[in-house]
């Protein structure tokens, strides 16, 4: 936890990886919505930098698994699963202290 903490210190990419209607009905601060089913096309895109830190969460942790695996096997080399959407607003607020 002190480790994702300090990657968004120094600018790790959060990714909420949950549908676009989850996200709208409330999400973390600087939070980007890269949903999974879109996720392998959509990171390439916006994130051209393979080495990028990013930091994905979801709902309970399932999905935020899945893009993780995606991404790795697409040749993303900095990318964790923050686990479920409480987890990660606990790391996140770990961050801004």
């Amino acid at each position: 936890m002190k480790k994702a903490a300090a990657y968004l210190k120094n600018g790790a990419m959060l990714v909420d990886v949950r549908s676009a209607s989850e996200f709208a009905c409330g999400h973390l601060p600087y939070a980007v919505n890269l949903p999974l089913n879109g996720i392998e096309t959509a990171v390439p895109r916006m994130v051209p930098d393979k080495h990028r830190v990013m930091l994905l969460h979801c709902q309970s942790g399932m999905r935020s698994g899945l893009a993780k695996r995606t991404l790795t096997r697409i040749g993303y080399t900095q990318v964790f699963s923050l686990g479920s959407l409480a987890r990660a607003e606990t790391i996140v607020k770990a961050s801004l202290a």
